[in-house]
């Protein structure tokens, strides 16, 4: 709090610790306006990401010394020790619902590296839906973990959808000699870009039955906020936290990086939750309708690949239809209310 100014301070507390008490008003409507405000709550995200960095810095990082890429697997090495600040980071963030999710989940795919075995995200997902809701079993009403486990959901189930397509198309229409670096490249961020929307689409429906409203703005934020936040706030927060204690002059000259940082995530999130149409207004779906619209978005997504989905698809769509309909008559034809 000395080092830091009093946003910047509170942001960097909940994006690291999940400590939001000193985030203001104003900074967490901003968030939420421009549909980032996930990323102010210790999730997932955080814990993927950071067992990713910790994973990658020791991969590359001992990979320049032949005599060490001789004598060990590095591969297991950094899974190994990934795991280890995967379990810890979740123990410090309160070992919340989502952080608990992701930490079983990386902790299933990371001990399948080390066995050797075929890792499996649906079964990882699974299993840990089982063992929280054995853990905990009324946390299955809980509003966390369905979002945290249908973002994840959709997340898997649609990258998988795209990158068959793409593979299936790379083939049919693409000889080696034609292939471009360009074409590889904008292919990688279009896969980068689908993930936000996944996620949208997922939680789309349940957050509109709970909260009633949307964020658009979450479709062009999101790529920009969220690996600024999982890959340096989260690593460059834990790294001054854990300096602060063993080498504080080190610690304190990392301070004007991560000011800088935390200026450019806030700017980010106020200046995406100033455009026009960023966080509108929705209708609450009753359950009925969450139920639909989901049908709704898996047979769309079927419908490129089975062609019988197609029928589910404009079904649905007219049941929706006339559902709209319905309650339109019910909200102005009604004598009795006006």
């Amino acid at each position: 709090d000395q080092n830091f100014s009093h946003d910047n301070g509170a942001l960097l507390k909940a994006l690291v610790v999940g400590d939001m008490g000193g985030i203001s008003k104003e900074v967490r409507e901003s968030f939420t306006a421009a549909g980032v405000n996930h990323v102010l709550s210790i999730s997932g995200l955080h814990v993927s990401m950071l067992g990713l960095v910790v994973f990658w810095l020791i991969r590359f990082g001992c990979s320049f010394n032949t005599y060490l890429l001789l004598r060990f697997n590095w591969i297991k090495v950094g899974t190994f020790f990934s795991f280890f600040a995967v379990m810890f980071y979740t123990v410090i963030a309160g070992a919340m619902v989502p952080t608990v999710r992701s930490a079983i989940m990386i902790g299933v795919y990371e001990v399948a590296v080390l066995l050797d075995r075929e890792e499996e995200v649906f079964t990882s997902l699974t299993f840990a839906a089982l063992l929280i809701g054995l853990i905990w079993p009324g946390v299955i009403a809980d509003i966390s973990f369905q979002l945290s486990f249908l973002a994840v959901l959709f997340i898997v189930w649609g990258m998988r959808a795209v990158q068959k397509r793409s593979s299936a198309k790379l083939k049919r229409e693409e000889l080696p000699q034609e292939k471009s670096w360009m074409g590889e490249k904008l292919r990688q961020a279009a896969f980068h870009l689908a993930i936000p929307l996944l996620a949208t689409l997922g939680t789309g429906p349940l957050i509109a039955h709970y909260f009633g409203h949307l964020s658009l703005a979450g479709f062009v934020s999101n790529p920009l906020v969220v690996p600024l936040v999982g890959f340096v706030v989260v690593p460059l927060g834990l790294t001054i936290g854990f300096l602060s204690l063993t080498l504080p002059a080190a610690a304190a000259a990392l301070v004007w990086l991560a000011e800088i940082v935390l200026s450019l995530t806030l700017w980010l999130a106020r200046m995406f939750s100033r455009l026009p149409l960023a966080n509108i207004g929705v209708p609450a779906p009753n359950p009925f309708e969450v139920a639909m619209l989901y049908l709704l978005i898996v047979f769309a997504v079927l419908s490129f690949r089975y062609r019988y989905a197609l029928v589910a698809v404009v079904v649905l769509i007219a049941v929706l239809l006339g559902d709209g309909i319905y309650w339109w008559g019910e909200r102005w034809n009604r004598r009795e209310l006006r």
